[in-house]
């Protein structure tokens, strides 16, 4: 998942990403038709943090997306990179995220919605 051209199952990750891509479109109409506003949060796994493993495809391909299809787009791996205690982010055996990392999305993620005028 984190490869452009992954070596295990190349088919089956391009007809997913296609799926992927083809249900946001859908949502998005969805959305729309109930008179809704429409935007993507991508959530940052713990690895895609650090740069020196290169896992930022998924993020990046995602992001790309929805920029050509103007879905505001908010990605919160920079608001966890930036932070010089990332790791209190995530739980210590599972990388889900800690109390923290909640917070931590939750408010960029109001922000975000608020500057984006997606409530309004």
């Amino acid at each position: 998942i984190y490869r452009e051209q992954p070596t295990r199952l190349p088919e089956a990750w391009a007809a997913a990403w296609t799926r992927t891509e083809h249900l946001l479109l859908e949502l998005r109409a969805e959305a729309q038709r109930a008179g809704a506003r429409f935007g993507v949060v991508i959530f940052p796994s713990q690895a895609e943090l650090d740069p020196e493993l290169g896992l930022g495809y998924p993020a990046g391909r995602i992001h790309a997306f929805c920029e050509a299809n103007q879905i505001p787009v908010l990605d919160l791996t920079p608001v966890f990179a930036a932070d010089p205690e990332q790791r209190r982010a995530y739980l210590k055996h599972d990388k889900h995220w800690s109390a923290l990392g909640h917070a931590r999305a939750a408010a960029a993620t109001a922000e975000w919605v608020e500057e984006a005028g997606l409530l309004r």
